[in-house]
């Protein structure tokens, strides 16, 4: 209402405007016509006055009186005339210049007066017409203001390019009200909202597609994750029970581990959501999307619980493989296909299939820590509680026996039969001070150094040594290393990334990326394209040297892969605002 009664206002303010110079009578430009006939009568009153004084005879009074007169009445006769003037409006002059056209023929019959009028007229009906016609056919009453300050122009340029982002997704809803059945059709658009940060549109969407595509794992878990989403990373206790039945059907799943692993977090129970992040981080392989969110929220978490966290485990392959290097298979991708199908009994089947072959490679392997947790997790899932509790005095027992697995360096190190600490050291271990502890470490390091010198081909052990000196923050060694690591392995994108990593920590300037850096991040995005620390640092550089374009271009593509609404997510989309 306020909108259209200032609309209402200024539409009136410029008719006024423009019409009050036409309505106004203009005493100072009268027309030379008036004036001839102002002064005609004054020479009458002077030819009257000269012959009171007897200065003319009256044959002349009468002769100079009757030529006065006749010039009068021709001025007159003119003044009448509908000729344009300037006293004309420049409505009139346009018609009367157009006279000559049939239809039009009758503007020369308009005298002076009602030409105005007319214009006044024009400008009171058709001007608001037009002005308010044109505004609602493009205009747009209901944007609210902003701003000029505050304003992206290339976030606009953005919003006129994703109008055909809204006539597709207009498409594919039309499409699924004729096909429901159409599950590829309803999972792209549940993604296209929530790519587009519409998180509670996606619940809608995905929540209708869990009724048509009942247990469907991956609509189930991409439900879940709008949920989380649509209410700022809080774990609610609705997805909190759709990971739990995606689990029961999936142990696997890596969303629904670490979302449930998030609500132990906000629930206080951050030991045991370290516990279970750093379960999944020993079953992701290094260069997946989603790994640095989670390393994002391992290192959070060992923060608040004040836990030093040497190194954080990744997968080598797909398959999960346990400390013996005896692989321990999860269902695969046509196996999850397969349960989403069957039945609750078939399915409840194939899943406790699963958990026993588990069981048993554990028998052969019992020192595989990851595999025990996992078991004691499906086990809890299944109700099988007594046998999840005999499963933790186990796991208890064996990790009494060793060095806690949160320090993999140093078995890592031990494994490969460097001298070190003996069995004794190892059981004081944990009682050992930080400095302490230390000077163990350095020394084992220090050994393991010492034996890569006789055999400089071991690339692991260089890797090992690498991220050794990386822990103890020894910098420079850790590049001395990192070279040897590229060298033997030239064409693996994480360790180019890493070497890029190990040259920032040393240098001593810490807001300049050495040029060594960014030789070795190209490098490793020449090997992968997707690499996202190698992204994100490359984006880095290209804007500290100046050329936003390229930052831009890197994190855009960074953008598409990492989970929407992630801490690094909103992190990258906020450096890219800040360009």
């Amino acid at each position: 209402m306020v909108l259209w009664l200032a609309i209402a206002l200024m539409t009136s303010m410029a008719i006024i405007i423009l019409a009050l110079p036409l309505i106004r009578k203009r005493y100072d430009n009268e027309s030379s016509e008036e004036k001839n006939i102002a002064i005609y009568k004054d020479q009458l009153r002077e030819l009257d006055s000269d012959l009171k004084r007897g200065l003319i005879g009256s044959d002349d009074y009468d002769a100079a009186k009757v030529e006065i007169q006749r010039r009068i009445l021709a001025v007159d006769k003119d003044l009448k005339q509908p000729e344009i003037n300037n006293q004309r409006p420049f409505l009139s002059v346009i018609l009367y210049t157009f006279h000559w056209i049939p239809f039009l023929n009758f503007t020369r019959l308009i005298p002076v007066s009602y030409a105005r009028w007319i214009t006044v007229s024009v400008f009171l009906i058709f001007i608001p017409a037009l002005s308010i016609s044109i505004y609602m056919n493009t205009g747009n009453p209901g944007l609210q203001a902003e701003p000029f300050a505050e304003r992206n122009f290339e976030q606009k340029k953005q919003e006129l390019a994703g109008q055909d982002i809204e006539l597709a997704i207009t498409n594919l809803e039309e499409k699924l009200l004729k096909n429901p059945n159409n599950l590829e059709g309803w999972l792209m658009l549940g993604r296209t909202y929530m790519t587009l940060e519409r998180y509670l549109k996606a619940v809608d969407i995905l929540r209708e597609a869990s009724v048509i595509f009942s247990n469907n794992q991956l609509v189930m878990t991409m439900l879940g994750e709008a949920i989380v989403l649509s209410t700022n990373g809080q774990i609610t206790v609705e997805s909190k029970t759709i990971f739990e039945t995606v689990l029961s059907n999936d142990p696997t799943n890596p969303a629904a581990r670490y979302y449930l692993a998030l609500a132990l977090a906000q629930g206080g129970r951050t030991a045991q959501a370290l516990e279970m992040w750093m379960d999944l981080a020993a079953d992701t392989p290094e260069n997946t999307p989603w790994r640095m969110n989670l390393v994002t929220a391992i290192n959070k978490a060992a923060v608040e619980l004040e836990t030093e966290i040497y190194e954080i485990p990744y997968a080598t392959s797909n398959i999960v493989t346990g400390a013996g290097d005896i692989p321990i298979t999860g269902p695969t991708a046509e196996d999850v296909a397969a349960a989403s199908e069957m039945n609750q009994e078939d399915r409840q089947a194939m899943i406790t299939g699963m958990v026993e072959n588990l069981a048993q490679k554990l028998v052969e392997n019992p020192n595989d820590l990851s595999g025990w947790k996992r078991l004691i997790r499906a086990y809890r899932v299944l109700g099988h509680n007594d046998k999840a509790e005999q499963a933790e005095i186990r796991l208890a027992e064996i990790q009494s026996q060793n060095i806690s697995n949160k320090s993999p360096s140093i078995e890592a190190i031990s494994k490969d039969k460097i001298s070190g600490p003996t069995e004794s050291q190892i059981a004081d271990a944990k009682n050992m001070t930080s400095q302490e502890r230390r000077d163990m470490i350095l020394s084992m390091v220090e050994g393991l150094a010492d034996r890569l010198k006789d055999t400089p081909e071991d690339l692991e052990g260089w890797i090992r040594l690498a991220k050794s000196w990386k822990v103890l923050k020894e910098h420079q060694k850790s590049v001395d290393a990192y070279e040897r690591v590229v060298i033997l392995s030239p064409g693996n994108a994480s360790l180019q990334a890493e070497y890029g990593r190990a040259l920032m920590d040393a240098n001593s300037n810490k807001n300049i990326i050495p040029e060594e850096a960014i030789v070795a991040f190209n490098a490793a995005l020449e090997l992968d394209p997707d690499h996202p620390e190698a992204l994100w640092f490359s984006g880095y550089a290209a804007a500290m040297l100046g050329n936003y374009k390229k930052a831009r271009e890197q994190w855009k593509h960074l953008l598409g892969l990492l989970p929407i609404g992630s801490p690094d997510y909103q992190a990258v989309k906020q450096a890219m605002e800040s360009l």
